[in-house]
C-alpha cells in the first residue's frame, strides 16, 4: 500500500492524475483488494492518494504517480508530498516514510506574437491626421498573441497588448 499526501500552506492546489485527469495511476487497483485504491480531498484541503497495488510476485513494482497543479493555484505557491509505503495484512507496518522538500508552482510566460497584413487600400486615400489632410495608403494589420505551450505551462496572467505607431 502506498499513501501519498500533497499539502500546501500558501495556495497551491494539485491533483493526482493517472492516464485520465482525476483518475488513479496505472497499477493502483480498485477491485480484488482491500482497501481499494482511492483519491480523496482531506478536510484541511490536502489531497491523498491511497494506492493498493495488490500482491507482489517480485520485490519491485514500478508505479508512476503524476501530480498536476490546478489552474486555480497561486503563482509561486508551494506544495509538499509526504509518502508512506506499508506491507499488507492485518497489521499494516510502515516500511518507508518520506517528505520531500517541496515544489514551487510558477507560470512560464511563453507567448508567440505574429503580425500579418489584414488589408491595404489599392490607391492613395486622404485622411485627417493631427488636424491636417494627409495623402497615403490605409494599411490594417492583424496582430495575434497566443500561448506557445500547453495548458498549465503558460503564464498565469495573459499579456496586455499595446501598440505604438
Amino acid at each position: 500500500m502506498l499513501d501519498i499526501t500533497a499539502s500546501s500552506a500558501n495556495g497551491a492546489q494539485v491533483a493526482f492524475t493517472g492516464p485520465e485527469p482525476e483518475s488513479l495511476p496505472t497499477g493502483c487497483l480498485t477491485s480484488g483488494v482491500t482497501p481499494a485504491s482511492s483519491i480523496q480531498t482531506n478536510p484541511d484541503g490536502s489531497v491523498s492518494l491511497h494506492c493498493n497495488m495488490g500482491t507482489f510476485t517480485s520485490a519491485v513494482a514500478p508505479l508512476q504517480v503524476t501530480v498536476t497543479p490546478n489552474n486555480n493555484s497561486l503563482n509561486d505557491s508551494t506544495f509538499h508530498l509526504t509518502a508512506r509505503c506499508a506491507r499488507g495484512g492485518r497489521r499494516r507496518r510502515a516500511i518507508r516514510y518520506r517528505r520531500e522538500p517541496g515544489c514551487t508552482i510558477t507560470g512560464v510566460p511563453s507567448w508567440d506574437v505574429s503580425k500579418r497584413d489584414w488589408s491595404t487600400t489599392a490607391s492613395p486615400t486622404t485622411a485627417t491626421i493631427n488636424g491636417q489632410q494627409q495623402v497615403g495608403y490605409v494599411i490594417s494589420d492583424l496582430i495575434v498573441i497566443a500561448p506557445t505551450a500547453s495548458k498549465g505551462e503558460t503564464g498565469l496572467v495573459s499579456p496586455s497588448p499595446s501598440r505604438t505607431a
